[in-house]
C-alpha cells in the first residue's frame, strides 16, 4: 500500500509536502531514498483547510508515479520529420481536395468563415455586372489610356520574379527580376498582342504587372469601371483595400510559385487565369531557398530583342531572396522529403469569375489569351491581420519545415549531457553512477522504450543506452553482478566523452551484443537498491526482446 499525506502542517513539513509509505506483505523494501517521504517543489492544490490522508493501492514501484512524456501521436519514429509529415497529412485529411464554387457572392459573414478557415473559393460570374467586364477590350483600353506612360516588365520568356536555373550546374540558380521600362500604353499593348497573335514573334515578353496600387495610380482613368472595394470583404474585414492592381499580358507570362501577406480578391476580366494553389501548411513542400538576386538589364536602345537581355547580379553582391524552388508542375525537380505529400488545388478563372485567395497561400499562375491576344485581371489586396495565432503558427510551420530539411531524416532530438561542469564524469562516485544508471533506465522505460518511436528523443545519449545488451541465457540481467552494472556505467561515460567521429563510425557497425559490459572487480555501486535495479533491467530486456520479434 502507498499512502500520500499532504496538508498545511503534516509531520512538521511545510505545506505541500508529500509523504509516501510503502508496505506490502512479503515484498522487499523499495528504494531506501524514497521509503520515508518525497518533497514536492510546489504546493499541492487543496480545497479545504484540513487534508485527509489519501490511500493508493496497486502501486508496486515509486517510479510508476513519475509523470511520463505525453504520447506524440506521430506515426514512425517520432522524429521532427515525422511531425512535419503528419502535420501536412492531417491537414489534407481534414480539408477537402477541391475549392468551393459559389453561384452568388457571399455575405460578409460567409466570407469571414472562409477567412477564418483560410480556405479559397470561386464565385462564378461574380463580376458579370461590372463595367470592366462589359466594356474592356483592346479598343476601349487603348482609347482610354492612349499614350499614357506605363511601367512595363520585360523578360526573355515571361519569367519575371522567378528562379532562373544556370546551365553551369543544376545546383546553381538566380532569383531574377524583370527589366522595367516606361513606355506608352499603346506601344506596350501592341507588343503584348503581337507576341500572342504572330507565329514568328522573336521578341521578349511584355507584361503590365506593377503591384503598387496601380489602378488608383497610373491606370486611374480605368478605375471608374470597377468597384472601389469589394463590399463583402470590406464589411467582414472592416478595412478598405490596401492596393488595387491592374494586370495585362498574354499567355507567355507566368507567375512563379510564391505567397503574399494579403487577403486577395482576384477578378478575371479578359481571357483565363490558371491557378495552382498550396495551403500555408505545405511550406515544407516548396523547398524555399535563399537565392542570389539578379535583374534583367540591357544596353540596347529602342526596340529590345530577347537576346539583348542579360541577368545582372544585384548590388550588393550578397543579396539573397528567400523563394520557393519547387514547382508543383514538375514535382520530381527540387523536391523536399515532404513534396510528395503536397495536394495542390487547381482553379481556372473564366471571364467574370472572382477568386478569393487566402493570405499566405502559395500560388503559381499561368494564363490563356482571348481572341484579341489579351489576358487582363484586377485584384484587391486587403492587409493580413497579423494578430491572433495564424501568422505566428504559419511562420512556425515554415521554420520547422526548413529546420527539418537541414538535418538527415534519421537525425533526431538530442538529450543534453547529464554531467555538469562541477561534476565531470571522471569524478563521479559509485553512488552517482548508480543514480545516473537509475535515471537513464527510468527515462528509457518511460520515454524511449523499445518497441516505440521514442528512440528519437535520445539521439544524444551514449550508444550503449540506445542499444541495450542482447538477451541470452548467458547474459540474463538477473545474473549481472554489481561490478558489471558499474562497468556498464563506466562504458557509457567513456562513450559519452568520446562522442563525435569515433562514435559515428562505431554506431554504423554496432550490434546489441557489443554492449555486454565486462566484469570489473573493484567498481561496485551501492547495493541498497539492487532488487529494484535488477527488476528494472529485467523489464528493460523484456521490452528489447519484444521489439526484436
Amino acid at each position: 500500500m502507498l499512502s500520500f499525506c499532504h496538508g498545511r502542517d503534516f509531520g512538521g513539513k511545510r505545506e505541500g509536502a508529500l509523504s509516501l509509505n510503502f508496505a506490502s506483505s512479503g515484498a522487499k523494501t523499495v528504494n531506501s531514498a524514497m521509503s520515508s517521504y518525497l518533497e514536492i517543489a510546489s504546493p499541492l492544490p487543496h480545497h479545504s483547510a484540513v487534508m485527509a490522508e489519501t490511500k493508493v493501492t496497486g502501486l508496486t514501484r515509486p517510479e510508476q508515479a513519475i509523470p511520463r512524456p505525453a504520447p506524440t501521436g506521430l506515426e514512425g519514429e517520432g522524429t521532427l520529420h515525422d511531425a512535419v509529415r503528419d502535420l501536412i497529412c492531417t491537414y489534407h485529411d481534414l480539408n477537402p481536395s477541391t475549392f468551393d464554387e459559389l453561384d452568388d457572392e457571399p455575405s460578409p459573414l460567409e466570407f469571414m468563415r472562409y477567412v477564418t478557415r483560410n480556405r479559397p473559393f470561386v464565385v462564378r460570374k461574380g463580376a458579370a455586372t461590372w463595367a470592366a467586364h462589359k466594356k474592356w477590350d483592346a479598343n476601349y483600353l487603348t482609347s482610354i489610356l492612349r499614350d499614357t506612360p506605363v511601367n512595363v516588365a520585360i523578360t526573355p520568356v515571361g519569367n519575371a520574379d522567378s528562379i532562373l536555373p544556370l546551365s553551369a550546374s543544376p545546383d546553381y540558380a538566380l532569383f531574377v527580376k524583370p527589366l522595367e521600362r516606361t513606355e506608352p500604353f499603346t506601344f506596350a499593348m501592341h507588343k503584348i498582342q503581337s507576341q500572342a497573335l504572330e507565329e514568328k514573334w522573336g521578341g521578349p515578353t511584355h507584361y503590365l504587372q506593377t503591384q503598387n496600387d496601380n489602378l488608383r495610380g497610373e491606370y486611374a482613368t480605368l478605375f471608374k469601371d470597377v468597384p472601389e472595394s469589394i463590399p463583402w470583404a470590406r464589411i467582414a474585414l472592416e478595412k478598405e483595400p490596401d492596393a488595387i492592381n491592374f494586370w495585362l499580358g498574354n499567355s507567355a507570362s507566368t507567375t512563379a510559385l510564391h505567397k503574399d501577406n494579403y487577403e486577395n480578391v482576384y477578378v478575371q476580366v479578359l481571357g483565363k487565369k490558371h491557378f495552382v494553389l498550396l495551403p500555408p501548411v505545405e511550406a515544407p513542400c516548396v523547398n524555399e531557398k535563399a537565392v542570389l538576386a539578379a535583374t534583367y538589364t540591357t544596353n540596347a536602345e529602342g526596340d529590345i530583342k530577347k537576346e539583348d537581355l542579360v541577368a545582372k547580379i544585384d548590388e550588393p553582391e550578397d543579396t539573397y531572396v528567400p523563394f520557393a524552388t519547387w514547382d508543383p508542375d514538375r514535382p520530381e525537380t527540387n523536391a523536399t522529403p515532404f513534396s510528395q505529400y503536397s495536394r495542390p488545388l487547381r482553379a481556372t478563372l473564366e471571364e467574370g469569375d472572382v477568386l478569393y485567395l487566402p493570405a499566405l497561400w502559395y500560388h503559381k499562375v499561368s494564363q490563356s489569351c482571348n481572341s484579341e491576344g489579351l489576358c487582363c485581371a484586377v485584384n484587391y489586396w486587403y492587409d493580413l491581420d497579423f494578430s491572433g495565432s495564424f501568422w505566428a503558427t504559419s511562420s512556425f510551420v515554415r521554420g520547422v519545415g526548413l529546420l527539418s530539411q537541414q538535418q538527415p531524416k534519421s537525425q533526431t532530438f538530442s538529450q543534453p549531457s547529464p554531467f555538469s561542469s562541477d561534476a565531470p564524469p571522471q569524478t563521479l562516485s559509485n553512488a552517482e553512477k548508480s543514480s545516473l544508471m537509475d535515471s537513464w533506465v527510468r527515462d528509457f522505460k518511460h520515454g524511449a522504450g523499445l518497441g516505440t518511436h521514442s528512440h528519437a528523443q535520445h539521439e544524444g545519449l551514449p550508444r550503449a543506452y540506445q542499444h541495450p545488451p542482447s538477451a541470452s541465457t548467458q547474459d540474463a540481467p538477473q545474473a549481472w553482478s554489481n561490478a558489471q552494472k558499474s562497468s556498464m556505467i563506466d562504458q557509457w561515460v567513456q562513450e559519452w566523452q568520446g562522442k563525435g567521429q569515433a562514435q559515428a563510425q562505431a554506431q554504423a557497425q554496432v550490434t546489441p551484443t557489443q554492449h555486454m559490459p565486462p566484469a570489473s572487480e573493484g567498481q561496485v555501486p551501492p547495493s541498497d537498491s539492487d532488487a529494484e535495479k535488477s527488476s528494472t533491467m529485467g523489464n528493460w530486456m523484456q521490452q528489447w526482446k519484444a521489439a526484436q520479434k
